[in-house]
């Protein structure tokens, strides 16, 4: 007797079961949930591991080492990925080097002029978020392991998971590259849990997947991370030689931040981070490319305009809106 196939066309073989764990390329809820669950390991094992190991340093790397280096290589194996083409690792060049630390002048003067809006928009919560940093940061210890522990390790272990395990759940599941570098420094910015430290995360982020997608070495975004790490850890320990933490905050609390010292801290340090960034991912992107980019891309100087000057105007006229007003007003 024949069986018509229209009864069996939506069916499935006996005893086979549905497959909800798959194993292959990661794709960005895998990540995501790792990455919720990593994270949240490592915050509420904190006072446990800094129970059995004295030095706070020494226990902030421990814990990044096991929930952030050796989970993610775990979840790579597990997940039948290679550790090589999640954790692209390669020879830099000369030319890409030059474009992070072009990079870095960039997000030092939009450090200085983000800290100065949130610090006038958010000064409490920017002080408390200030006063905790430096005192974690600075709690004893010698200066070498202090160094290590906020520069060079978190710039490895953070990078092994964001643009590593997340970002290659992210380049996996979507096409649209603003949705994966948007998404990216989203994520990475919520990472650093104060809402008052999200901006430059946010921003370091952005560029980072950007880095990511042209290049595929992530040896580029941990360098980048490292010498920011460690160009603000420099800046807060020469802080230290000359006042203390809490004459500094005291300090802050008692300045008076107009909104025209906001604008003039944009106009002066904001103006030049476009170009800047812009100047370096030319230089990340003329590295890797067999043919050498010119500065402006030929077919695209109306979009590469826009790319420089748009943000340049708009930190320029907010700038300069925010000084205005506080002279009338004043």
């Amino acid at each position: 007797m024949e069986i018509p196939y229209s009864s069996i066309a939506n069916s499935k073989p006996r005893h086979m079961k549905r497959e909800w764990f798959k194993r292959g390329p990661i794709r960005f809820w895998q990540s995501l949930i790792f990455a919720v669950l990593t994270t949240l390991a490592f915050l509420f094992s904190g006072r446990f591991v800094y129970g059995l190991i004295p030095s706070p340093q020494f226990a902030n790397m421990t814990s990044e080492l096991i929930f952030f280096v050796i989970a993610s290589l775990l979840f790579i194996v597990l997940m039948k990925n290679s550790i090589r083409s999640v954790l692209p690792f390669r020879k830099p060049k000369g030319a890409g080097i030059g474009g992070i630390f072009v990079l870095l002048i960039s997000f030092f003067l939009a450090a200085q002029a983000i800290s100065m809006v949130t610090l006038w928009l958010f000064p409490n919560q920017t002080i408390s978020a200030s006063e905790d940093i430096s005192t974690s940061m600075l709690s004893g210890g010698s200066v070498l392991l202090m160094l290590i522990s906020t520069t060079l390790a978190p710039a490895v272990t953070e990078e092994i998971l964001h643009r590593g395990v997340i970002f290659r759940g992210l380049k996996n599941s979507f096409r649209s590259r603003p949705l994966i570098m948007a998404l990216t420094g989203i994520l990475f910015g919520v990472f650093h849990i104060s809402p008052v430290r999200w901006s430059m995360p946010i921003l370091m982020g952005v560029i980072a997947a950007w880095i990511m997608l042209e290049t595929d070495n992530i040896f580029y975004t941990m360098l980048l991370h490292f010498l920011y790490n460690f160009l603000l850890i420099g800046a807060s320990l020469l802080a230290r030689q000359a006042i203390s933490v809490n004459t500094a905050a005291q300090l802050l609390k008692n300045y008076h931040i107009s909104a025209g010292t906001v604008g003039v801290t944009l106009v002066f340090y904001g103006l030049p981070v476009p170009i800047l960034i812009y100047t370096g991912c030319w230089l990340i992107r003329r590295s890797e490319s067999v043919i050498k980019p010119g500065f402006v891309v030929r077919g695209k100087e109306r979009k590469t305009l826009l790319q420089i000057i748009v943000p340049t105007v708009i930190i320029l006229f907010v700038g300069l809106m925010l000084i205005f007003t506080d002279a009338v007003i004043g």
